[in-house]
């Protein structure tokens, strides 16, 4: 028997939400989010070699210059 797995974000704003198939290939992925104030902060996920779930590494704000 196959076993499917498709991975979660961990923790962080996405914490359980599904990876995107055409993410998977990626070892680290950034997600942007706008906000209100107009500003877009940014989401880093890195991918765990054991579990293949992304985990939450941080976040930021994009620079406008």
């Amino acid at each position: 028997m196959t076993q499917y797995y498709e991975p979660k974000f961990v923790y962080g704003p996405k914490d359980g939400g599904y990876v995107p198939m055409p993410l998977w290939a990626l070892d680290e992925i950034t997600l942007e989010q706008k906000l209100s104030n107009g500003k877009t902060m940014l989401y880093y996920y890195k991918l765990d070699s054991e579990t293949k779930d992304y985990i939450y590494d941080g976040q930021g704000e994009e620079d406008d210059a």
